[in-house]
């Protein structure tokens, strides 16, 4: 066996170790099915998605772009795409899942091997972007770092999100390999001999990118990273004077072929909101075909003249500018895109991912990848400047890209995934190719796969070595410089073994995460309660009127039988799985907000006003839980009137502790307004009236803290509890007046 074969064959076994190892970890879940024939999985998204893929196994290849199964009374139109109910639905019908057991089962094993499939691909991007050892780490890691990716991609968790990252990925991963390959072998328009294989590539990505939109639109988020690579790359190339012809190709090829599959697939002629499929989209893919001619006519135009094409960009920049804010289509994509980016939003309180990242949650999902990944950072941002290769500035500019998206929204940390272990995978794998073959010897007995790989490049530094060596003087000099550029020998091996012990740390934690949250899956199911009572929704309530697995259009009106089921947001896509039923809100926060909504619904403090709200949605049934009336209580405030103030169902107050009264430390106490809500009086009091008996009785003073021998855990003005005691309502009523008029 060669050399090259021997290598050949260690890569694709670890490759295909690491891919067991994943998905082995990912199907633990299934374990836990429960007597009912699958997963009741503790989530929301993932029963909306099942809902999908039943009625495309029932009216297959059908689509339901408008569902009147949720969001009461008016129904809901769907913006994202179907292929991931679509390729769920075909697997069924080609397998025989026809029943609903079977239809879960079958399709939850699709984020696991979509999720083993990365495994391959980061090695393919992690090769093609730096070199062989990265692509081998990348790859190692990916089996189970990052706690986000590994739950999108657990068996048990059903949507489209792990879709959208593995196409998406595999789009940025061909147009990455096109670009090194036109490096290699440079196309030339009047050689067509030289155009088969990136018109191929090209067209490759292309396919591949309109598959990744039409499992979803949020996948647009790739297109910043090629616009902006498009930008510096065209004008690196001019003042190289090199001819941007591969860019020129590629986004053209590519971006061409997105824009005409998305027209035969079917776009809203009368939209131009770019999140759903409309002219917006469209404008959006063509502005960046727009942008790369525009550019390379330019560079044409004022070859050698730096200042007019530096001119000549600027007022270019100001004509966009100005007709993205006066054009209405384009205004209208624009401030929606500048909204998404940068507006504020109250509701980021209550709905977790669209919190700004934080330094807790980056370390919760990644721990020591966040460490390594802005190692590698450093180094990528050293070699771009260093050496310029177009690969190492498109990947700096995809990594820049997401991980702003990811600190401004921290919903999008599975899509910063592969960059930050790439980037990790680069900090790893860096030293040892600073250390050379001779630090490689001493472990490549043990790991052959992974010194044989490294051989690749570190001889190929070798042979250039002994070449300068032959060349006299001036290869002395080089080979001198060399040496310089590189740090010493000691702290290189230093870094070696230190990224060996940080990478079994790594994986250690990242795995013992992974397979404790998989193995506590028993604790996180649907509650049998909700389960029976979803039971007895199903089968003691009237039939709505509506057909679970008929597919309607728009204009569709609900038939006078209808009404919807008023209950706690988070609930509405198990209404509609397993009662078939119509809930009023969803997760999708249909119904949810404003005075008439949903949540204004539940805070309301007086039956009649309550009851208009309801008979208005079209309610005739209401659903509470503890979590409504106890846990996420707050959450409900900012729905009714876009504020965060939760001081009148809610006040704090700073009470000494008990172990030492110097000590003052918050509490929360439930107000009278919080008593009074619809939530609390349905749930708690069973919609009955209900006299207090005994209450907690609070007397407090309102003052600086800490003072003098004090700790708090508050600075400034604060309510602090001097007597707090439990007595009979009336007696607490008769002192509470008495406090207060010698107040």
């Amino acid at each position: 066996m060669t050399k090259k074969v021997s290598r050949r064959f260690w890569i694709i076994t670890f490759l295909l170790m690491c891919m067991a190892v994943g998905f082995g970890v990912r199907a633990i879940p299934f374990i836990f099915i429960g007597g009912n024939g699958f997963l009741n999985t503790y989530d929301t998204d993932t029963w909306y998605t099942l809902r999908q893929v039943e009625v495309m196994v029932s009216q297959f290849p059908g689509y339901p772009w408008f569902d009147p199964m949720t969001a009461f009374p008016d129904g809901k139109t769907i913006s994202w795409g179907p292929l991931f109910p679509f390729v769920a639905g075909a697997l069924c019908l080609i397998l025989g899942a026809t029943t609903q057991p079977e239809i879960v089962r079958l399709t939850m094993w699709i984020s696991p091997v979509l999720g083993t499939l990365l495994v391959p691909v980061m090695y393919i991007l992690g090769k093609t972007v730096w070199d062989e050892r990265a692509g081998l780490v990348a790859a190692g890691l990916s089996t189970v770092v990052s706690f986000r990716f590994f739950f999108l991609s657990m068996y048990g968790y059903v949507d489209h999100h792990i879709m959208e990252l593995f196409f998406s990925t595999l789009f940025l991963t061909v147009y990455v390999v096109f670009l090194s390959l036109a490096k290699k072998n440079p196309p030339d328009i009047h050689v067509p001999s030289t155009l088969k294989v990136p018109v191929a590539v090209a067209l490759v990505s292309g396919i591949l990118y309109f598959l990744a939109l039409i499992t979803s639109t949020t996948v647009l988020l790739v297109i910043p990273v090629i616009a902006v690579f498009t930008f510096v790359r065209i004008v690196l190339d001019y003042v190289k004077d090199s001819e941007p012809v591969p860019l020129l190709l590629l986004n053209g090829i590519a971006f061409s072929v997105v824009t005409l599959l998305l027209i035969l697939f079917g776009i809203d002629g009368s939209s131009f909101a770019f999140t759903g499929y409309s002219l917006g989209l469209v404008l959006v893919l063509l502005s960046v075909v727009a942008e790369t001619l525009v550019l390379w006519v330019l560079t044409r135009i004022f070859q050698g003249k730096p200042i007019l094409f530096v001119s000549g960009i600027g007022i270019l920049a100001l004509v966009t500018a100005g007709m993205a804010l006066t054009l209405p289509a384009l205004r209208s994509i624009t401030l929606s895109a500048m909204q998404l980016l940068f507006g504020p939003s109250a509701f980021s309180t209550v709905v977790q991912e669209t919190l700004p990242w934080s330094v807790s949650t980056a370390w919760a999902n990644f721990n020591l990848s966040i460490v390594l990944m802005a190692a590698g950072l450093l180094i990528l941002v050293y070699y771009c400047i260093r050496e310029r290769k177009t690969e190492h500035l498109f990947f700096l500019v995809w990594s820049a890209v997401m991980l702003f998206a990811t600190v401004r929204y921290r919903r999008f940390e599975y899509y910063s995934t592969i960059n930050i272990i790439l980037l990790a995978a680069i900090c790893i794998t860096e030293p040892f190719r600073w250390a050379g073959e001779g630090f490689l010897n001493s472990i490549r007995s043990s790991i052959p796969c992974l010194g044989d790989a490294t051989r690749t490049a570190d001889a190929k530094t070798h042979d250039s070595k002994e070449d300068a060596k032959k060349s006299g003087t001036h290869g002395k000099r080089k080979n001198t410089a060399e040496k310089n550029r590189k740090p010493p020998a000691t702290l290189i091996k230093a870094l070696c073994i230190l990224g060996i012990v940080t990478v079994i740390v790594m994986i250690a934690v990242s795995a013992i995460q992974d397979v404790d949250y998989a193995n506590g899956t028993s604790t996180r199911r649907i509650s049998t309660d909700w389960i029976e009572s979803l039971d007895w929704l199903r089968g003691n309530t009237p039939d709505p009127g509506v057909d679970y697995f008929r597919i309607y259009d728009r204009d569709f009106s609900y038939p006078e039988e209808a009404y919807g089921i008023m209950a706690p947001w988070s609930a509405g896509h198990w209404i509609t799985f397993f009662s078939h039923r119509i809930p009023i809100t969803n997760p999708f926060q249909d119904n949810l907000a404003g005075p008439s909504g949903a949540a204004a619904y539940f805070l309301s403090d007086s039956e009649p006003a309550a009851s208009t709200i309801l008979t208005n949605l079209g309610g005739k049934y209401v659903i509470t839980d503890s979590s409504l009336a106890v846990d996420t209580f707050s959450s409900l405030v900012p729905w009714q009137n876009n504020s965060v103030d939760v001081t009148p169902y809610v006040k704090w107050f700073l009470v000494p502790s008990g172990s030492n009264p110097s000590v003052l430390v918050r509490e929360n106490a439930y107000d009278d307004a919080y008593f009074q809500s619809m939530a609390v009086r349905l749930h708690i009091f069973d919609g009955s009236l209900t006299l207090p008996g005994d209450v907690i009785y609070i007397e407090y003073t309102i003052r600086t803290v800490p003072s003098s021998g004090e700790t708090a855990d508050v600075n400034g003005v604060a309510p602090v509890i001097t007597r707090k005691v439990i007595m009979n309502a009336s007696e607490a009523e008769t002192a509470m007046q008495d406090f207060n008029r010698n107040a």
